[in-house]
């Protein structure tokens, strides 16, 4: 009788024993997915990202799935430009969603690998005397409207021969340059041509592309060097992106998005005389 006894105060320490393992596990499990977290914030710049687009655009869902595929939820959020760009090098967002490279980022940046790539191309009126230019000295004395806080190219943003007029958004400098307030934007094609059909779809023809495109940038989430895992984290997103490209995620979320390489131009956007 004593040994039954204590056959079941035996069985009983073992189930407990287990149990407790199991809930050690599983919280560990539960800390290591919340440490697990990825916040990075961004403009709104559709076609690309912007918080009305089906899951946050191509390139937020690009994101997301390739951190999700290594364990990480990743949070997006979209702000402007210059107080993401602010917050993620102090460390307060722990990267940036689709932004282009330069020097100075990568002092507070580490850099995952590219994920697209987007033409920056002057605009201007079908009706202005400049259509086409070989450098950028021919722009001198041209009004141009750009966007505080962007990185076009080194030479562009150093150039202080030429005038740029400084808005907060792309939008804006569209609406200044159908008004006839700006003689040439400066600005992502596939951006233009998007906020032209949803927002100005009457001037539409009334813009011209001038050639050649200033660059072709391409886009990457770099991450804040503030955060002290930005190497793994950039390590991870870089391997989760590789497995999305070979199970054909990738191209899925791109087909989904209607992006098939870049997103097709528009044909009644010129970028040659008429």
């Amino acid at each position: 009788m004593i040994n039954k006894k204590f056959k079941y105060i035996y069985l009983l320490m073992i189930i407990i024993t287990m149990l407790i393992i199991v809930n050690i596990v599983w919280f560990d499990k539960k800390v290591m997915a919340e440490n697990k977290k990825v916040v990075l914030a961004t403009d709104f710049w559709e076609p690309h990202y912007g918080p009305k687009l089906k899951n946050g655009g191509y390139i937020t869902e690009i994101a997301k799935e390739s951190f999700k595929r290594m364990g990480y939820n990743c949070e997006c959020f979209f702000v402007p430009w210059k107080r993401a760009f602010e917050l993620g090098k102090q460390g307060r967002y722990d990267g940036l969603l689709g932004a282009f490279y330069s020097k100075e980022r990568s002092e507070f940046f580490e850099y995952s690998k590219a994920i697209s790539e987007e033409q920056l191309v002057f605009f201007s009126k079908k009706n202005n005397i400049i259509r086409k230019y070989s450098s950028l000295h021919d722009l001198k004395g041209f009004i141009i409207g750009v966007v505080r806080g962007y990185h076009y190219t080194d030479e562009f943003n150093n150039a202080s021969y030429l005038t740029k007029d400084v808005a907060t958004k792309t939008s804006d400098n569209i609406r200044r340059l159908i008004k006839g307030r700006l003689d040439l934007i400066l600005a992502s094609k596939l951006v233009v041509i998007h906020t032209l059909k949803k927002s100005y779809p009457k001037n539409v023809n009334s813009l011209i592309m001038l050639e050649p495109p200033l660059v072709t940038n391409k886009l990457y989430v770099p991450i804040s060097k503030q955060n002290k895992k930005y190497k793994q984290i950039v390590q991870d997103f870089n391997s989760g992106l590789k497995i999305i490209k070979e199970d054909g995620t990738f191209d899925k979320i791109k087909k989904k998005h209607g992006v098939n390489g870049v997103i097709k131009q528009r044909p009644d956007i010129r970028n040659k005389e008429n």
